[in-house]
């Protein structure tokens, strides 16, 4: 707010000026399939290219222990890309990068 010569006060239309109101992020949720301990080093590139990675590896064939060697790796590059990782189910698993943490909620039975 300001004055004019005459000292009444003059008020900046705002509106005029262009405001992005929404920064796009670049995030991405992606959701992965995993069929094989071979599907490793592509989902290690997709954490390293950011976003979050949801792994279903309900057809999975190579067996607990090549699962099991996976998910201790993925844990090693979530702390390489600054983020977090967990197992939510035995066959649900979640990468995310960038310091994005990833919270379990439960709801309350509402009845």
């Amino acid at each position: 707010m300001g004055g004019d010569a005459a000292g009444r006060k003059v008020f900046v239309d705002l509106s005029t000026y262009p405001t992005r109101t929404r920064t796009p992020s670049g995030a991405r949720v992606k959701m992965v399939d995993v069929i094989t301990r071979r599907d490793l080093k592509a989902l290690t590139d997709m954490a390293y290219g950011g976003g979050v990675i949801v792994m279903d590896f309900s057809r999975f064939a190579d067996g607990d222990l090549q699962k099991r060697s996976m998910a201790d790796e993925l844990m090693r590059t979530a702390a390489d890309v600054n983020g977090a990782f967990m197992e939510v189910s035995d066959r649900i698993m979640i990468l995310s990068c960038n310091g994005m943490p990833i919270d379990r909620v439960r709801q309350p039975s509402g009845g």
